[in-house]
């Protein structure tokens, strides 16, 4: 074959190296000729961990890692989950390129809490300069926004005390923002981080996050008295009477500490509708649903979720934790919710996860009205169908979920109620003299969905992680059985059986070649 260096010939190579298919990945490298192939293969190898697949590379090319640029293997290095594998590519890269492989890697551990690998990292003769640049932030930066104080404590105490000292005052200001009084003290007392740096940020972020102690910690460190700072401890006045332009990290602040004087004061003071969507969508995340009233007003409630797929996310994520709340002002203020292509499966399918009955009433009830539309070339299409119910119960039965089942089916049921497959599923599996909490034949009900809807490989391979979060080893055999890849999405599935205890589910997603590497002691204590 020739030069074949096209990015879908790319991609399945990724994706053979990311789920440990050996034996594909070798008929891709040994057919396809391209000078990108092993380069682009390699960065991928990191994420899956396998060692036969790393040894493949070894076996056909002994050179790539030699030959790979840094740039080729950024993108993944930072989501291995293999020391070997980092180790051994260390040793083979260039040396002009170790520091930056080293520093991707370490960043990558850090952001993930794979200690094992960051513990690996800083050992004698492992360890490098760290290097920040375009694709790398400081490494202070990186500990403040995901490690904890015994973290920052090990990395220093690991000799990386010159480059946590680098970019101490920009990690003191991430603290405050995630309201880490005691890594706040660490940057301020260990590492060198000056309390009043640009100015009275710091402080400002503080007093918007509703942190009296913060402050006082600040104060404290600069000689100055809180209680002339901030009279009677009126954090929203001192607020009044600053001049700043960092109001969106100041509301970010506000946002994730919940503090809503602080919301009503900053909101405004951000005049991009952009940036108030974004957010908008720090709030849907966090579940604060009486900001959300504050907040969500013309325009912003007509646009949110109609373009951008992160706010639908944000609205996913509300649903998949229940939060009737949330979903309850979203579903009064946001004509345009569901506006976006399979954004109603996607969080009816939210809903159905949360296992929260009183949520999927709350969203049935506006999505049968039909008034939801998606527009297309060919004009405006109903934002919910048929199929999409389908799919939707096929997850909930993935779950093993028999009371949430019976009211999706009723959903199908008000949705089109002369169907013969409708009606035939209704006899086979939900008969009017069955309780709500009767068992079901999940297994049953799920292959019937998948032949009367037709369900592509791929929507039955998304609920394999479901089905292992919950502990259906049933449903998992079945769904193994019709084909679908064990090693989806990372080996998602067994990393959720293993976290969620489900042991027959681990043992058997083993056998059918997951893979073990992400199950770590790491993985555990995420």
């Amino acid at each position: 074959m020739a030069d074949h260096g096209a990015w879908p010939v790319l991609t399945a190579a990724s994706n053979a190296a990311r789920n440990g298919h050996e034996a594909v990945l070798e008929h891709i490298l040994t057919t396809v000729q391209s000078p990108m192939i092993f380069s682009t293969t390699l960065g991928a190898v990191a994420e899956g961990g396998y060692p036969k697949i790393l040894a493949l590379i070894h076996r056909l090319n002994p050179a790539a890692p030699a030959s790979t640029h840094p740039l080729m293997v950024f993108p993944d290095l930072g989501k291995a989950v293999s020391l070997d594998f980092i180790t051994h590519l260390l040793h083979k890269a260039p040396e002009d390129a170790k520091d930056s492989m080293w520093s991707a890697a370490l960043q990558g551990a850090l952001e993930h809490k794979r200690l094992h690998i960051v513990r690996g990292l800083v050992q004698p003769g492992v360890v490098r300069a760290y290097e920040s640049g375009f694709f790398l932030p400081v490494l202070s930066d990186v500990v403040a926004a995901h490690s904890t104080n015994a973290e920052l404590r090990f990395l220093r105490d690991s000799g990386l005390g010159s480059y946590l000292a680098a970019g101490a005052d920009s990690a003191l200001a991430k603290s405050i923002e995630r309201g880490d009084i005691e890594m706040a003290t660490s940057w301020i007392r260990d590492h060198g981080a000056n309390p009043r740096s640009d100015d009275n940020l710091l402080l400002y972020l503080a007093a918007a996050a509703g942190s009296a102690p913060m402050m006082q910690l600040l104060c404290d460190a600069t000689n100055v008295s809180f209680e002339t700072l901030v009279p009677n401890g009126d954090l929203v006045s001192y607020l009044r009477t600053q001049s700043t332009t960092h109001h969106v990290t100041a509301l970010t602040a506000a946002i994730r500490h919940h503090h809503l004087p602080a919301l009503r004061l900053l909101f405004d003071r951000v005049s991009s509708l952009p940036l108030q969507m974004r957010m908008i969508t720090l709030i849907v995340e966090l579940g604060h649903s009486d900001m959300l009233v504050e907040v969500l007003s013309p325009p912003p409630a007509n646009s949110f979720a109609k373009y951008e797929r992160p706010h639908v996310d944000a609205v996913c994520a509300a649903a998949k934790r229940g939060d009737v709340n949330t979903m309850a002002v979203l579903l009064d203020r946001c004509k345009s919710l569901f506006a976006q292509k399979g954004s109603a499966r996607s969080i009816l399918c939210g809903a159905v996860d949360s296992g929260c009955l009183p949520l999927l009433d709350l969203l049935w009830a506006r999505l049968k009205i039909g008034a939801d539309s998606v527009s297309t070339d060919d004009g405006p299409t109903p934002a919910l169908s048929l199929p999409d119910l389908w799919v939707t119960l096929h997850r909930a039965a993935a779950m093993g979920h028999a009371p949430v089942c019976r009211q999706i089916f009723q959903f199908v049921l008000e949705y089109r109620p002369g169907d013969e497959a409708v009606s035939r599923c209704g006899e086979l599996y939900f008969t009017s003299d069955s309780s709500p909490s009767s068992e079901l034949d999940v297994t049953g009900l799920m292959r019937f969905i998948a032949d009367a809807a037709g369900l592509d490989v791929e929507t039955e391979t998304s609920v394999l992680p479901v089905a292992a979060r919950h502990g259906q080893l049933e449903v998992c055999e079945y769904l193994l059985d019709r084909g679908v890849d064990v090693q989806t999405q990372a080996n998602e599935a067994l990393k959720l059986a293993y976290l969620n205890g489900h042991a027959a589910v681990v043992q058997l997603l083993l056998a059918h070649g997951a893979n073990r590497a992400v199950i770590s002691d790491d993985t555990a204590s995420r």
